[in-house]
Order: structure tokens, then sequence, then C-alpha cells
């Protein structure tokens, strides 16, 4: 019966094969894109080295878990210019110790949700009006939530319904899809950003953009949960919101391509704040959901790709926030830089294989590091005391790409001072990651 449960997102995947293998006519098609993916993460950490430990502490025990996610990408046409996306998706299984530990957590394939039997949500369902600013058009091919076709060059998009914040903000060629390219959470995206989301990653809201091939810009106004690390959006959206506003500029490098991104953003949540939290609590242990308002979180952050040679290219993020308030979204970093290298396998003679080597480096602010210190708990980290150290990541995978539709990826990963504390770890990560798509 378990196993039974288990392969269910194999079979979702398996039902829409036909289908989309048929998408050029033939038989009845709802889609006029229609893609899935199938994706499970085993991962396995050693024991290390933890004097003590608390309630959101990483187990110090050799430990493993496994994640499966499977999605079916729906995009139809509705009139010029517009279409409809509907994402169904099932996830199951689970993270290390209910997915807490680490700021920078190992798998940016689970959810803070995880639950070992499988469950089928709607992940993305949003319109998408596109306005052609010039005559010059360029040809997309068909791709997860991409309709075949003509598109103008210069346009405005504007999108809204649930969607994934992470689907316009913050893309980088080489860390972006965990599912495909890095895993871990201070790398698939900037770990400082609070990204509007609920404890499955999506959210409701709109995106307004204005892109060229050089350059784009675009600004959007999101839901957020209404606690911290929550499932139920807060859909009050004039009262308590998520903003991003991002730049995002292309040049040429050494004749390589490159392209530059900012962001700033702020949200806007019932947060309790580190300081009140401490001092509400005397001699005893801090707790920050005693001391929760109308308050802000605001931050910035820089993402750069670039090209090195026609299979080499690197990337780089920083970013940071106010530190003042609670983290409520994503995950609990205030000060973030993160940078890495990706080769292709034609150097080899596998020209879809690719190798890729990152590293991050988290931080907190004092308010937060205080707070953590004096006992207070996250909703991802928390030993219960902090000897603090900023929190250190490598990763390093190998993308083999072993059939047309399939890439087996090994991955290892390398912790120090895992939830910012010099007390416990190093820890070695090691993932096995099963990745198909049609």
């Amino acid at each position: 019966m378990r196993l039974a449960r288990l392969l269910l997102p194999v079979a979702a995947l398996s039902a829409v094969a036909l289908p989309a293998a048929a998408a050029d006519g033939g038989i009845w098609q709802p889609c006029d894109s229609l893609h899935a993916q199938f994706t499970t993460v085993p991962q396995h950490h050693d024991g290390f080295t933890a004097p003590y430990e608390g309630d959101n502490s990483l187990s110090d025990r050799s430990t493993s878990r496994t994640s499966f996610t499977s999605t079916i990408y729906c995009a139809a046409s509705l009139w010029r210019g517009a279409s409809v996306v509907i994402d169904p998706e099932v996830a199951a299984g689970a993270g290390f110790d209910g997915v807490t530990g680490f700021a920078g957590f190992s798998n940016g394939e689970i959810a803070r949700v995880s639950t070992q039997r499988p469950r089928l949500y709607r992940a993305r369902s949003y319109l998408q009006q596109s306005f052609a600013l010039s005559d010059e058009t360029e040809t997309v091919e068909s791709s997860s939530n991409v309709i075949a076709g003509p598109q103008a060059k210069d346009r405005i998009v504007i999108s809204a319904g649930t969607l994934s914040v992470l689907d316009f903000f913050d893309a980088n060629a080489y860390a972006h899809d965990p599912r495909t390219q890095l895993l871990n959470w201070a790398l698939f995206a900037n770990g400082a950003w609070d990204f509007p989301a609920d404890a499955r990653g999506y959210t409701v809201g709109a995106v307004a953009e204005v892109i060229t091939p050089d350059f784009a810009v675009r600004a959007g106004h999101f839901a957020m949960p209404k606690e911290a690390n929550g499932k139920p959006l807060n859909l009050q959206l004039g009262k308590f919101y998520g903003d991003a506003f991002e730049v995002e500029q292309g040049f040429s490098l050494f004749d390589q391509p490159g392209r530059l991104r900012g962001m700033l953003w702020r949200n806007r949540a019932d947060m309790g704040n580190y300081a009140l939290a401490i001092a509400a609590a005397g001699a005893n242990a801090p707790d920050i959901t005693r001391v929760r308002a109308p308050r802000d979180k605001k931050g910035w952050g820089l993402n750069w790709e670039q090209a090195i040679s026609a299979t080499l290219g690197g990337f780089a993020r920083v970013g940071a926030n106010d530190g003042r308030n609670e983290t409520f979204a994503f995950t609990e970093i205030d000060r973030h830089a993160s940078a890495g290298l990706a080769l292709q396998g034609a150097a080899w003679g596998r020209k879809q294989d690719a190798v890729e080597l990152a590293f991050a480096v988290n931080g907190l602010s004092h308010d937060h590091r205080d707070y953590l210190a004096a006992g207070g708990y996250g909703f991802i980290i928390g030993d219960g005391r902090l000897n603090y150290g900023t929190e250190r990541i490598i990763e390093l995978q190998y993308q083999w790409h072993f059939t047309r539709h399939w890439t087996l990826t090994p991955d290892w990963q390398h912790f120090d001072n895992p939830a910012y504390n010099r007390d416990r770890g190093p820890v070695e990560v090691y993932s096995l990651r099963l990745h198909g798509e049609i």
C-alpha cells in the first residue's frame, strides 16, 4: 500500500505522456502546451557532533529522507495575446526533521508541509495577457507553461492568479531550479529574500513586466501567509502583502552574454519583533509569536549570471534584509552571498550533462541572533541556545542526462555551522535526484 502511494507521482506523469506526445494533433488536446515533470530526491546525512539540541535542531544521528513531486503543466490560448495556465501537482515525502535544522535547507524540492501520503493540489492557475510594443517578433518553442509560436520581442506582460513568485523574479540561468540545477535553498534563490508564498511555495497576486531582449523591469503585489510558515494566505491585499520590484539588464562581457538583476522588496504581515520578544520574555525564553503586530520587513538583492565560454558559466547573488522582524515565508537568512560555476558536458563528449559547484554564506542580524541565543525559535531553526557563526554551504553535483527525458544527479553538500551554530556540525548531505520531463 505504501509503495502504491509513492508511485502515484509516476502514474501522474505517465497519464499525460500520451497526450503530450500527441500535441501536434490526432487526439483531443485541451492544452496548447502540455508538459509534465517527475522528481524524487533521496537524501542522507551522516551523524555529527552536537553537544545539545532544541526543538528545531537537525538530528545528530545518521538520517535518510526522500521527497517526490509530479506536475502537469497546461497552458491554453484564450484570445490574442492571452493564455491561461493551470498546473496540478502531487507531492509526497519528508525533509530532515520536519524541514528544520538548516537555514539553507538541503532540498529545494521539499515543501514545509511535507507528508508521506501523496497530496494533490493546484500549484498554479493564472491568466496572462501580453501586449506587443513593436512589430518585431521571435519564435518560442513549447515548454512548461509556454505556448509555441511567435511573440513580440518588445512587450508588456501581465500575469494574475495563483503562481510562484520565483517564476518571475530572481531568475538565473545557472541556479534557479532545484529540479534540474542546484538543490540548496540558499542557491536556487536569494536566501535573504523572504519571498511571498504559502508553505508549499505558491501565492496569489499579480505581476506586470516590460520585456525587451536586453532589458526588463517587473513589479509584483502578492499575498502573504496568515501566519509564519502557514498554508492559508491572507487575501487582504490592501493591508497585508509582499511587494517586489526588479530591473534586469543584459550585456556582453569579453564577447560573452551576461545579465544583472537588481531587486527591492517589502513584506507587510502580522510579524513579531525580535527585540520586543526578548524584552517581553524577562528571564524566560522569548517567543516571537507573543509580540506579533502589523509590521514591515524590507530588503534588497543583486543577481548576476555570466557566460564565460560556450560551455562554462557562472553566477553570484548577494542580498540582505533589515533583520528586525520575524521571517515569515521562506527561510531565516538576513544576510546572504553565493556564487558558483556550471560546466556543460560538451567538453567530454556529453553535451546534455553538466557539473555544478557553488557555495553560499548565510548570516543573521544582531537582533535575530540574540533572540536565538536566548532560547527563542523561528519556524525552521532554533537549537535552544546559540554560539553564533555564519552558516557556510558548499554544493557539488553531476547532472547525468542518461536518456532523452531523464536525468540522474548525484549531489554532495557540506555545511559548516548549521543553523548558525558553531557548537554543531559540520554536516555532510548526500543526494541522488531522479528527474524526468516531457
